[in-house]
């Protein structure tokens, strides 16, 4: 069988509304014989190159979660007696981060080994999560010291009584 010489592959219309998040890049073609038990067969060797839209990513992952990093990171600036709201702060972005990641990895195909987005993925859920265990590391600290400043000031008190 002989191929067309021009443009053996046709690109369908309306392609890249197809492809959203992808940019044809090029396609090539070539002619190749296929040599088999059955006997020789003409073939046609296609390449066709897709460039990723990295815009995409930029506005549906890393810009949205950098802001959860920086919303988490509001925590610092909170009392910490205001335990409610760092609580809720911190866990709120953890599961929202969390949601978005399970957002983006449905729209890839699943793959075997790990992809860039995937470590900014668990950068991002470390700081969400620091940010929640320096809340709680705070918070036994303070216990802690007020525990002591409380035993201190019950001894002082037994030590003035008994004077």
């Amino acid at each position: 069988y002989g191929w067309k010489a021009e443009k053996p592959i046709q690109i369908k219309d309306g392609l890249r509304q197809s492809l959203p998040s992808f940019l044809l890049s090029d396609v090539r073609t070539g002619n190749c014989t296929s040599v088999t038990n059955t006997g020789a067969y003409s073939c046609l060797r296609t390449i066709i190159e897709l460039k990723r839209e990295f815009s995409y990513y930029l506005l549906q992952l890393y810009i949205p979660s950098f802001m959860l990093v920086a919303v988490s990171w509001v925590s610092f600036w909170l009392d910490k007696d205001s335990v409610p709201a760092r609580v809720t702060l911190g866990v709120t972005t953890l599961l929202t981060m969390t949601t978005q990641a399970s957002g983006v990895n449905a729209n890839l195909p699943p793959v075997s080994y790990t992809k860039a987005i995937d470590i900014w993925i668990g950068v991002c859920l470390a700081f969400i999560f620091g940010a929640l265990l320096e809340f709680a590391l705070v918070n036994w600290a303070a216990r802690q010291d007020l525990a002591v400043r409380t035993s201190r000031a019950r001894q002082h008190n037994l030590h003035l009584f008994f004077r």
